[in-house]
C-alpha cells in the first residue's frame, strides 16, 4: 500500500464485498431482480462494450440505490 492507487484498490475491494453481501440479501428477498440485472448486463456489454461485474455486486448497488430512493 505504497501508492494512492493501492489504497483506492483496497477500499474498492472492501466496498465490493459489502455490496455483494447486500446483493445476496436483495436477491433472497426479491429473486425477480436477477432478470433485470442480467438484461442490464447484456445491454451494457452489447451497446457500451462493458464488462459484467457479477450479479451480486450489481444487486448490492441496486439495494443501496433503492434504500435512498425509498427514504
Amino acid at each position: 500500500l505504497k501508492s494512492p492507487s493501492a489504497v483506492v484498490a483496497l477500499l474498492a475491494g472492501v466496498i465490493t464485498v459489502i455490496l455483494s453481501g447486500r446483493g445476496t440479501d436483495l436477491i433472497r428477498g426479491d429473486p425477480s431482480v436477477v432478470v433485470g440485472i442480467i438484461l442490464g448486463s447484456l445491454i451494457g456489454i452489447t451497446f457500451f462494450k462493458g464488462v459484467p461485474i457479477g450479479p451480486l455486486t450489481a444487486a448490492g448497488i441496486v439495494a443501496v440505490i433503492m434504500k435512498y430512493i425509498k427514504h
